[in-house]
């Protein structure tokens, strides 16, 4: 396709053309979706939550990929009953000395009482949503819809455990405020970069007219 001006035209040459459209529109999606995470971080947190119940030791899940001073291991997340409601709890951290063998986590049994943040579980970006995990309690992220529906049952909400019994080692919570602008940051470096790759595809389509065309 060509686009004429008065001494200068705009060539697009097809699979250069295609191919530099298809970076920047993924340049795009990216920033849209971290901006949609820093969204998720302005939403109301409530500091914390006491909640007496008991855990449903069954439905324990292992967050994988998770870090805590160094150490890489699982975040452990069991469903917790309270009245009515049913709660996503994340235990805390677990240090993983194989990964090909089930970790061994002690149950908890009777009614407890625990405290704990609730929050948003973050959504990291997953290019494959059908790969299976050979320990299929074994997770990639934390998607509450999708436990829910796996355990038929309503997952309320999702709480980060900080005391009571079944902790493990309490894990952090990110500062939403902090979460937020980071994921800011990352946005505007995707939108910058859809906006670099249209000019470069714009430059690099300039050609000057021959002097019998002009």
């Amino acid at each position: 396709m060509v686009i004429s001006f008065r001494e200068k035209q705009l060539s697009f040459r097809p699979v250069y053309t295609l191919i530099m459209l298809v970076g920047i529109g993924i340049c795009l999606w990216a920033a849209q979706w971290q901006y949609f995470k820093a969204q998720a971080y302005q939403q109301p947190v409530i500091p914390s939550i006491q909640l007496t119940g008991e855990f449903f030791n069954e439905t324990t899940r292992f967050l994988d990929n998770q870090t805590l001073n160094g150490d890489v291991g699982y975040g452990v997340l069991t469903v917790f009953k309270s009245g009515k409601q049913f709660y996503l709890i994340n235990r805390g951290f677990y240090e993983y000395q194989d990964r090909y063998s089930m970790p061994d986590i002690s149950p908890v049994n009777g009614v407890v009482t625990l405290r704990g943040k609730l929050t948003t579980p973050a959504q990291p970006l997953v290019l494959d949503t059908t790969v299976s995990d050979p320990i299929k309690k074994r997770i990639q992220s934390i998607n509450v819809k999708t436990l829910s529906n796996e355990l038929g049952i309503l997952i309320s909400h999702y709480i980060v455990q900080s005391e009571g019994k079944g902790l493990l080692t309490p894990l952090p919570v990110r500062d939403p405020y902090l979460s937020e602008h980071k994921h800011l940051g990352y946005a505007l470096q995707w939108l910058l970069l859809a906006i670099a790759g249209f000019v470069i595809l714009l430059f690099a389509s300039i050609n000057k007219k021959n002097k019998k065309e002009v």
